[in-house]
């Protein structure tokens, strides 16, 4: 699981371009509190995790199809606090 969350966070900067709220140098920022944020949830609910990721991604795809770069950060934002919490 943590696996696939690393994969989509390494493409995920691999491809975003400079946009007004959220630049690559943003969602790697970004990364490291989300990775470990996953890290301790999989190990205490990995349901949770698993549902996260999930949500996650599919908003993501669907900015990546409507062009809404500026939203990755929001999201990995989302992710944070729901694995936080």
């Amino acid at each position: 699981m943590l696996k696939i969350l690393a994969i989509s966070l390494a493409a995920l900067a691999a491809t975003s371009t400079m946009a007004l709220a959220c630049s690559p140098e943003d969602v790697q920022a970004r990364q490291g509190p989300l990775v470990i944020a996953f890290q301790a949830l999989v190990a205490s609910n990995p349901t949770k995790a698993q549902a996260i990721i999930a949500k996650m991604q599919a908003d993501l795809d669907k900015a990546a199809a409507d062009g809404d770069e500026a939203a990755t950060c929001v999201i990995m934002d989302e992710a944070l606090v729901a694995a936080q919490g």
